[in-house]
């Protein structure tokens, strides 16, 4: 499965930082799935236009089913990412992320 992964960097940390959370999420997730993973990352700056361009091009035109957000600000005010994700989506499943966020405490707890 393609399996986009966006992580979202604050912009005083370009070029300070590695993405070792991506890695980190990649590996994870890879455990989780039976079938083969391909993961497509995006690193992007905490920037509404830059977000909403990186899940447009993972969805539309890499074609992932899949497409994981990580990084920026966390959850509070200056997060960005509900909102433009919210932007681009044609269908919202609510309680997925829960089911997601309950799996995983399970399976690494």
């Amino acid at each position: 499965m393609k399996i986009g992964r966006i992580t979202l960097i604050d912009p005083a940390a370009v070029g300070a930082k590695q993405d070792k959370h991506g890695v980190e999420v990649e590996r994870i997730i890879a455990s989780i799935f039976s079938e083969p993973s391909q993961f497509v990352p995006a690193l992007v700056l905490n920037d509404r236009k830059q977000l909403r361009a990186a899940l447009v091009r993972l969805c539309d035109e890499e074609k992932c089913p899949l497409v994981l957000t990580l990084g920026g600000t966390g959850p509070g005010p200056d997060d960005i990412v509900p909102d433009v994700t919210l932007e681009v989506v044609d269908r919202k499943l609510p309680g997925f992320g829960e089911i997601m966020r309950y799996y995983s405490y399970e399976r690494f707890k």
